[in-house]
């Protein structure tokens, strides 16, 4: 009896694993508004003799996005209409990424309970 008792706990903790990937695979398969690119903020001096940012800490700080192409690292403005989106489009590339680590990590947890119920499950039944 407590063989079974084992195995139905084991089974329940598969069907609680697999509601959570589920509800996973809905938002990750959607992905829309990501951009993985980093955002730094910095301040700039306008290079002009007068101007009170040349002995200051400069004008800003402006939000840029950081991205590397053909392996050089580019820095893109973000106008300040647009920095509060591009705040939300990092942080969701940020949650998508944490939501695809639980995802796989979830899918090793499955078949690792799996495994354990066939082994159970056969050692159950060669002993009968």
């Amino acid at each position: 009896m407590q063989k079974r008792e084992q195995l139905s706990k084991l089974r329940q903790q598969v069907s609680q694993r697999m509601r959570r990937r589920a509800l996973l695979e809905r938002n990750l398969f959607q992905g829309q508004g990501l951009d993985a690119a980093r955002l730094v903020s910095q301040r700039r001096r306008c290079g002009k003799a007068s101007c009170g940012c040349r002995d200051g800490q400069g004008h800003g700080p402006y939000l840029y996005r950081v991205k590397v192409s053909a392996g050089k690292r580019c820095l893109e403005y973000v106008p300040g209409s647009q920095v509060v989106a591009a705040r939300q489009a990092r942080q969701a590339y940020e949650d998508h990424q944490r939501n695809l680590t639980e995802y796989a990590n979830l899918n090793r947890e499955i078949e690792g309970l799996f495994i354990t119920i066939a082994s159970d499950e056969t050692l159950q039944g060669s002993g009968n």
